[in-house]
């Protein structure tokens, strides 16, 4: 992901699918963990061996990369209907994200993670 995002994150089939595997196994149990307004994110970030269930940075980075790489075919007039609906669909999900997480976003412009909000 750092290599893609350090080119301006050209399409690469290889990063899309490692997106769309890591959303399509890990997305129940992130919703879930989003809905329980849990603190153990915050706590297993100092853990030597973390307890929670769903890394809450590696899933957002999937679902960034999911949402630009459809939305690019979007505005390329290159993608079905389904992938506009889901392009609408994600970035609803990403607004609810952004806005219902205890500000824990703050790290991702803090630190040297690829993404930026």
């Amino acid at each position: 992901l750092r290599r893609n995002a350090d080119a301006g994150f050209p399409f690469e089939d290889e990063v899309f699918e490692r997106a769309d595997k890591q959303i399509a196994k890990h997305l129940l149990t992130f919703l879930e963990f989003h809905r329980s307004k849990s603190n153990e994110f915050f706590h297993d970030c100092d853990r030597i061996a973390p307890k929670g269930v769903v890394c809450l940075y590696g899933m957002l980075s999937a679902l960034f990369v999911h949402h630009f790489y459809i939305k690019q075919k979007v505005s390329h007039g290159a993608s079905t209907e389904a992938e506009t609906t889901v392009l609408e669909h994600s970035t609803s999900l990403a607004r609810l994200l952004l806005i219902n997480k205890n500000n824990c976003l703050d790290f991702l412009d803090s630190s040297n993670w690829p993404l930026t909000l």
